[in-house]
């Protein structure tokens, strides 16, 4: 792998993925079909982010708490922007929220795998890890070898989804996440 004076890329691909393939099969009706249907890409993760904002709130509380969960989020405007531009952030809210809800569904397996692709998503998913694994936690605390069992299952399917692409960037530009922590990670500057 060589580096050129072009920007290198190294975003995580699994929204440009999704945008690429809904443009191609929209765009066998008209070029103007696939344009229109690449702009509700974003409103289309965020009305799914609200819907899963209510299930989370609704498992932990009630109907009526998520509801007004659902609501509060509908109107921050970090999440109306998001959902109105296409934005990677618009998908990595819904496969943050997705999990979550999977998790406390106790849908072990799935949820490790939407956080996986959470991390094919955006490089700050990253964070989205400790919550997973303390809800785990406290899904299995009365059983730590359970637990243990479950984790160790849970990061293999995170890591066998998530990783790749962050390897990549490693071998590529010598720093996981490009172009952020140059401090630690160090890693090829590119112009």
């Amino acid at each position: 792998f060589g580096i050129s004076d072009r920007m290198v890329f190294s975003a995580p691909p699994l929204f440009h993925v999704a945008a690429a393939a809904v443009y191609k099969i929209f765009s066998l009706f008209s070029i103007s079909a696939a344009e229109f249907a690449i702009k509700l890409l974003s409103p289309l993760f965020g009305s799914l982010t609200l819907v899963f904002v209510f299930l989370i709130g609704r498992k932990l509380y009630s109907s009526r708490i998520g509801f007004f969960a659902m609501l509060f989020v509908a109107f921050l405007p970090l999440h109306i922007d998001s959902s109105v531009v296409s934005f990677v952030d618009s998908l990595a809210t819904l496969l943050a929220a997705v999990a979550i809800y999977l998790l406390l569904s106790r849908k072990i397996f799935l949820a490790a795998a939407v956080a996986g692709l959470g991390l094919l998503a955006k490089q700050t998913m990253v964070f989205l890890l400790p919550v997973f694994f303390f809800a785990l936690f406290m899904n299995y605390r009365n059983n730590l070898k359970i637990f243990l069992r479950k984790s160790v299952a849970a990061a293999a399917i995170i890591a066998v989804i998530g990783l790749p692409w962050l390897v990549r960037n490693y071998l590529l530009l010598g720093n996981p996440f490009w172009p952020f922590l140059y401090g630690i990670f160090g890693g090829s500057v590119v112009p």
